[in-house]
């Protein structure tokens, strides 16, 4: 077991996380996980970043259930109601014959981990009685039925919700998995320890802004739940991240996001454009430069369509290294990709981007024409084709 912390320079009362992690067990019949490990040492860092999370971070890794207990109890212990508070787990998740879930510990036992691990419900009993209004839970670990080399489960399948339902106020579940699926260690990295894929995620967008969705300057824990649930699926993972809230309206926030740094037009090579296929603006292109690129109708998005159905500030585009992104603005007809409706989204070459009754298809930066529009150091240049094509009919 070891244990590291930061200084709180935030104003306020105190922003507290223990991160749980367990992957080594004394029971042969509990398989090893390389993930937790990782997961807990790259969360801690971000959580315990000045300006990012700026909590004050406790490790438990491969603790007993003793100490792992110890841990929980001092967290939730005489706290004030302004506090917030993380707790985290990655590793097995167990469940006995009534559907309560238990989380392993290093000297569980697999014959009688109901009295060798540390039940849900006693955690929930802690919440209950924490005074702390605001309270984040974030379990890694799944609750299904089958017992896979590279999967962190047993059992069959739970309700989560139900599991943490109590009576305490400000309580929100971050769950990496539905009841009924499994949580996957990501064995894809190459020269590296696999690494939860919902914890990856997790802790990338935090780390690196992209789970503020809103642009604000903060992430909460609906944007950050949104942009794992996009991440996840657009990397074709197995597992759906869910999330619930008691007793607590409003967004939660968990974090500053960092900002991105800008690199002007004139340093950079540019590798996409947006081709408009159908609405108002039909042939019309857009080229995209790394970093962030507004659409909307007012005049400060460098993507301005004059369409009715798009919002003042209807998306954002974010190009970076991976590739491009999309993010909704809480736009009034939402943003589609391949039809399907998005808050955030991996926007694929040649993928269609509908806004509105705009209809617009990434593609590959081309030449440029003499009708080209120099807009200086601005993120995106409207371009007119050498040729218009004829309007694509979308149905929407």
């Amino acid at each position: 077991m070891t244990s590291q912390g930061a200084e709180q320079t935030t104003r306020g009362r105190e922003r507290l996380a223990l991160i749980v992690a367990n992957g080594t067990y004394a029971d042969h019949r509990l398989h090893s996980l390389q993930a937790p490990a990782l997961d807990a040492s790259r969360l801690a860092d971000v959580l315990q970043s000045a300006d990012v999370g700026d909590f004050r971070v406790q490790l438990c890794v491969d603790g007993s259930q003793i100490e792992v207990r110890k841990a929980i109890g001092k967290l939730f212990h005489r706290r004030h109601p302004e506090d917030l508070l993380v707790l985290y787990y990655s590793g097995h998740g167990l469940k006995d014959d009534w559907g309560q879930l238990y989380l392993a510990t290093r000297d569980t036992e697999k014959e009688f981990f109901a009295a060798t691990s540390v039940d849900a419900a006693w955690i929930s009993r802690q919440i209950d009685r924490c005074p702390a209004k605001r309270i984040i839970l974030i379990l890694d670990c799944c609750y299904s039925g089958a017992y896979e080399n590279s999967a962190k489960g047993e059992q069959d399948s739970i309700d989560i919700a139900g599991t943490f339902k109590g009576d305490g106020s400000g309580r929100v579940v971050l769950s990496a998995t539905t009841s009924v699926q499994l949580a996957w260690q990501d064995e894809r990295l190459v020269g590296d320890l696999p690494q939860s894929i919902f914890t990856r995620h997790l802790v990338e967008g935090l780390s690196t802004g992209a789970a503020d969705l809103g642009r604000d300057g903060y992430i909460d824990v609906h944007e950050l739940c949104e942009y794992v649930q996009a991440s996840v699926q657009a990397e074709g993972g197995r597992q759906t991240p869910q999330m619930w809230t008691q007793k607590y309206e409003g967004r939660l926030r968990i974090a500053k996001a960092r900002q991105r740094p800008t690199t002007p037009a004139s340093d950079v090579s540019i590798l996409y454009e947006l081709l408009v296929c159908s609405g108002p603006l039909t042939g019309r292109r857009f080229r995209l430069h790394p970093g962030e690129t507004k659409i909307g109708r007012e005049a400060d998005c460098l993507i301005r369509l004059d369409d009715p159905k798009v919002s003042r500030k209807h998306a954002t585009i974010v190009v970076g290294d991976e590739g491009v992104r999309v993010f909704d603005q809480g736009s009034t007809h939402g943003t589609k990709i391949e039809e399907q409706r998005v808050q955030s989204a991996w926007l694929l070459l040649d993928g269609r981007l509908v806004v509105g009754e705009t209809a617009l298809r990434l593609v590959r930066a081309g030449a440029t024409s003499a009708n080209q529009t120099d807009l200086g150091t601005q993120q995106a240049t409207e371009l007119m084709p050498l040729q218009k094509p004829k309007p694509t009919i979308v149905n929407s």
